[in-house]
């Protein structure tokens, strides 16, 4: 599991688009990767997550997030297929 600590300063000077908000302390960012084939090939190879925490070392925000499945478009046929569900 790959993960970065961010201090209130690094996360307020982070140009990462990950990031929504600073939550005033330590932000964890970091990935998990995904084991399971079809999620890994149709969705995303890692799950991606932000723990937030304040001043006084609370947890105060989780986020996670994850790829929508892909969708192949035939635009001819006006016709969207779901890939992998």
């Amino acid at each position: 599991m790959h993960y970065q600590s961010l201090t209130d300063q690094q996360c307020e000077a982070s140009t990462l688009s990950d990031i929504v908000s600073c939550p005033g302390g330590t932000l964890i960012i970091g990935a998990v990767p995904v084991k399971n084939r079809i999620c890994h090939y149709y969705r995303d190879a890692s799950v991606r997550f932000q723990l937030g925490f304040n001043h006084f070392s609370q947890l105060v925000r989780i986020q996670i997030d994850m790829n929508p499945y892909h969708k192949l478009k035939l635009p001819l046929l006006d016709y969207e297929v779901d890939l992998g569900k």
